[in-house]
């Protein structure tokens, strides 16, 4: 986490990254006064873009637009003289579609030290964006647990690489999730979104609030589902907190199963990614693989046999990430689940048929 004296302010959250496309992304940070804003950015084929805003303001969310997909950019905040006071890089997503590495995990909250070595071990697998499946802090509405809990041990990750949370219980905790809004830039209403990056369409809902038919959240679902961006899409994944299998004393989510996982049935969901439990836990059901991704920093639950269909594939107490390697040329995807050391101890790979275009019709 940076610590930047501009003057007489210092940067007290950030900078980071959030919200990549081909053409554009957002960088975010905090001063401790107001300041005006001070941005560049560049690239190997672009000159210096200067970004000025010369409104004092402590929270500081700058979109950079009219960028070239797929090209490494270096970005700096300026103090009011032109100095760079802090550098690094971030890459824009691509246009078409080709190879690439995400991550996925979750409930980091409660214990810094233990999420910073997950991130750590994220970090150590270099994937192009992170999504995350919720309770990033314990309390949601209290501003002082974000920085030691979250921010603190995620910087050294998001600084680089963008990364997409989606809203768990604990960011609802008491007064609702206004300090999320505040931090992140997400498409969409930031509670439900959807985006597409190379072959992938990710989807991120909110299982806090309303997903029964006929909710704003269901009908916006029902419709990603339809839209050209998903159909065209040869992977689909969705990621959200509460799940619908889990034997660990969180139990499944009973509204999950009866109103979403239909959805998923008849949209042909690839990949479905889930928080809330402390553990790692894989489900298949009805063909779809359903993960669950909770361990990403706090205490770790038990998980007991199971006793009722659909039956755990396998189940691990222990903190972890999600590795995720997309692969054009054979049109693979291949999840691997690894401890902070680096061990693999479940992996999965999918392989999608994907029509030869240039393939020559019978008749």
């Amino acid at each position: 986490m940076a610590h930047l004296v501009l003057g007489n302010e210092t940067v007290v959250l950030g900078p980071y990254i959030q919200n990549v496309t081909p053409e554009s992304i957002v960088i975010l940070w905090k001063t401790d006064v107001p300041v005006e804003t001070h941005l560049a950015t560049w690239s190997s084929t672009q000159d210096t873009k200067t970004v000025t805003d010369p409104r004092p303001v402590t929270h500081h969310e700058t979109v950079i637009q009219d960028l070239e997909p797929d090209t490494v950019y270096g970005y700096a905040v300026m103090s009011d003289a032109n100095e760079i006071l802090f550098e690094s890089t971030f890459r824009t997503a691509p246009e078409t579609p080709r190879s690439f590495r995400f991550v996925v995990y979750g409930d980091s909250r409660t214990s810094p030290d233990a999420h910073r070595t997950v991130v750590n071990a994220i970090i150590n697998n270099h994937p192009e964006l992170v999504l995350h499946t919720g309770d990033l802090v314990a309390v949601g509405d209290k501003l002082e647990t974000w920085r030691p809990e979250f921010f603190e041990p995620a910087y050294a990750l998001m600084h680089h690489t963008p990364l997409f949370p989606i809203l768990g219980n604990h960011e609802y905790w008491n007064s609702g999730r206004s300090w999320f809004s505040s931090f992140f830039a997400l498409p969409n209403n930031e509670q439900w979104f959807a985006f597409t990056y190379g072959n992938v369409r990710f989807i991120g809902l909110d299982t806090n609030v309303s997903f029964y038919p006929e909710s704003e959240q269901y009908r916006w679902f029902e419709a990603e589902l339809k839209s050209d961006a998903y159909r065209q899409a040869t992977w689909r994944i969705v990621y959200f907190h509460h799940p619908p299998f889990t034997v660990s004393r969180y139990r499944d989510d009973p509204e999950v199963i009866q109103y979403l996982v239909p959805l998923f049935e008849t949209g042909e969901v690839d990949l479905v990614f889930s928080g809330h439990a402390h553990a790692y836990e894989r489900y298949v059901h009805h063909g779809i693989h359903y993960l669950v991704t909770g361990g990403g920093g706090t205490q770790l639950v038990s998980l007991p046999n199971d006793t009722e269909p659909p039956f755990r594939v396998k189940g691990e107490s222990v903190l972890h990430h999600c590795v995720v390697d997309v692969s054009l040329p054979d049109h693979s995807l291949t999840v691997s689940v690894q401890q902070n050391d680096g061990t693999i101890f479940d992996e999965l790979t999918l392989i999608k048929t994907v029509p030869d275009p240039n393939a020559m019709s019978g008749g």
